[in-house]
């Protein structure tokens, strides 16, 4: 799963610049204000909600071990320590897993997880992956290290965009490659759990009312990419923010900083996904898929 190109660190140290990352970076901040973090992220994110639904049937217990693969700057990993659960985070990035350390404490390691699975066989309970997949050139690869992990009865937990929620010959506005490499739909998932030998589940999550239809993120014109490089060849950082994106990031960090941001970002959401659904349609954006060997 290891990246070639130190592009997710010069991510994680420009996150304040970058369009989608920088709310990551405010959500690490919002998270430690919450008594009840896993909660919280459950009320910010449909992602979340599904993965909180996803783990439901586990109790909290320092018996029960997750894995997050793909940790970042900690906040999931750090939300299901103080649920109750036994969570480690694993992240390629140095820069991020230090980034966590700092915010959350010792739960983060950095490593690569074909490496690390082969030292913890059979050791965890759930293997979760946000927003991870459409980003790993081996996908199989990693999944079966994912699957190596698991104990009896464990579980892969994967949440990724779905493609079928666009229409024909339209273009998504996301990061090109080496960032995102692939698309998923349900049909997908079906393909990969038969390729390593999995069931296939998924959770839908339309009832979080955060799921915003891809459709809502698309530009005007469908047969063109929208999104410019971030970076050039040395890792410097090619986008501009507008004036008004400043002003809106300045505004975002000085309520994340008082911890009140989850409540306006939250109604906000809410009013979107009500506002798309009746533009769109109701396919969801997101993918929680299930895999149990």
């Amino acid at each position: 799963m290891e990246s070639k190109a130190p592009v997710y660190e010069w991510i994680y140290h420009n996150m304040r610049q970058l369009n989608g990352y920088s709310e990551y970076l405010r959500l690490a901040k919002e998270i430690r204000f919450r008594r009840n973090p896993l909660r919280t992220l459950t009320k910010w994110s449909s992602t979340y909600w599904g993965v909180a639904k996803a783990i439901e049937h586990l109790p909290p217990s320092r018996e029960v071990k997750i894995l997050e693969v793909g940790s970042g700057l900690g906040y999931l990993t750090y939300a299901l320590c103080k649920t109750g659960y036994d969570a480690v985070g694993l992240d390629i990035s140095r820069r991020a897993v230090d980034d966590a350390r700092r915010r959350f404490g010792v739960h983060y390691v950095c490593d690569d997880l074909l490496a690390f699975a082969a030292e913890h066989v059979q050791k965890f309970d759930a293997v979760i992956m946000t927003e991870l997949l459409e980003h790993v050139p081996d996908i199989f690869g990693l999944l079966l290290a994912a699957k190596s992990c698991l104990r009896e009865a464990g579980k892969i937990i994967i949440t990724t965009p779905n493609i079928e929620s666009l229409p024909p010959g339209a273009l998504w506005i996301s990061d090109a490659p080496p960032v995102h490499l692939w698309c998923f739909s349900p049909a997908s998932f079906l393909a990969i759990g038969a390729r390593i030998d999995c069931r296939v589940n998924f959770i839908d999550l339309r009832p979080s009312g955060l799921d915003l239809p891809l459709e809502s993120f698309l530009a005007l014109d469908h047969t063109k990419p929208q999104r410019s490089p971030s970076f050039d060849s040395q890792g410097h950082v090619l986008l501009r923010r507008s004036f008004p994106d400043r002003i809106r990031t300045l505004l975002d960090d000085m309520l994340a900083d008082a911890g009140i941001l989850r409540v306006t970002r939250c109604a906000k959401t809410r009013l979107r996904s009500r506002f798309a659904r009746r533009r769109f349609g109701s396919t969801p954006t997101g993918l929680c898929a299930q895999l149990s060997p």
